[in-house]
């Protein structure tokens, strides 16, 4: 049997079409299947199928809950030749002859979410990590290939035994509108060599929009320079809040936005990558990637 690949840094589900705001189906995961002799959460997939072969389930219900009766969790098993990351998906991730085929992870999804929310508890082994993330993405026909319009993830490399809120806003890349979005969650961030023992719970995840009527990138503004020394600069002619968060969904830093020419400081922030967005108070939002660096 091939290596079973789940090289992920990414996660989540829609479904449910409410004017255009999306949202997830069986986000809280209260629903189960029984297909033959695995369970998955209903209208989500797993690498479950493949305990035809022997391997033990990797995706499973659990009492230890958020809210309501149940939450899923992902945990890396161990396997005869391959070992398996514990996995949740929006699409099939295997063909009908158990091999990996990653085309139909793509659901319909024509929304531009602000953020991703999911309430977590995390448990990665030997420096390993969990991830989840989701791309939204569309069809270019001239070009005959997939474009990514706007993505979000989240990594956890601490354990956390309560439940936590992590929150992530999406980047986006593009002001078109997404065809298509791919959802994924991992126990463990290499799928080629996952740790065994490393786990994920997941429950209530929740795609958060602008409040106002206008697009969740529609907020005229520039940013400089980046990467970022000790302090960073925007410039907008709104009014409103900005927010910081570092790549594991954690809120480091909010501050107002009153003048044309913000300054934000980050001397003494950790270098690496932060996510940021800017709502204004007409609803307006927008989200930029800006990198700390030393």
């Amino acid at each position: 049997m091939k290596r079973i690949t789940t090289t992920f840094a990414l996660l989540l589900l829609l479904t449910g079409y409410a004017g255009a705001q999306q949202q997830l189906t069986n986000a809280g995961f209260e629903s189960w299947d029984t297909i033959g002799d695995y369970t998955q959460p209903s209208n989500w997939y797993s690498l479950n199928p493949l305990t035809i072969f022997g391997f033990d389930q990797s995706t499973n219900i659990t009492g230890d809950a958020h809210t309501g009766s149940f939450a899923v969790q992902l945990e890396s098993v161990a396997g005869t030749g391959q070992d398996l990351s514990g996995v949740l998906c929006t699409g099939p991730i295997l063909d009908a002859a158990y091999k990996p085929d990653f085309s139909k992870m793509k659901v319909p999804f024509t929304s531009r979410p602000q953020a991703l929310e999911v309430y977590f508890k995390s448990f990665p082994k030997d420096g390993d990590a969990c991830v989840m993330g989701a791309y939204l993405t569309r069809w270019n026909v001239a070009m005959q290939k997939t474009d990514t319009v706007g993505e979000a993830g989240i990594t956890w490399d601490d354990s956390v035994g309560v439940f936590t809120l992590a929150s992530c806003a999406f980047i986006y890349h593009s002001p078109l509108q997404p065809d298509s979005m791919f959802l994924i969650a991992s126990s463990s961030s290499d799928g080629f060599n996952p740790v065994i023992g490393s786990k994920l719970i997941l429950d209530d995840i929740h795609l958060t929009y602008s409040s106002g009527l206008n697009d969740v990138n529609a907020l005229p503004l520039s940013m400089y320079p980046n990467p970022a020394n000790s302090t960073f600069v925007i410039q907008t002619e709104e009014v409103g809040t900005l927010k910081l968060y570092s790549v594991t969904g954690v809120l480091v830093h909010e501050q107002r936005v009153d003048s044309k020419q913000t300054v934000v400081d980050v001397a003494t922030f950790s270098e690496g990558m932060y996510f940021m967005t800017v709502q204004s108070e007409r609803g307006m939002m927008a989200s930029r990637k800006i990198k700390v660096q030393h």
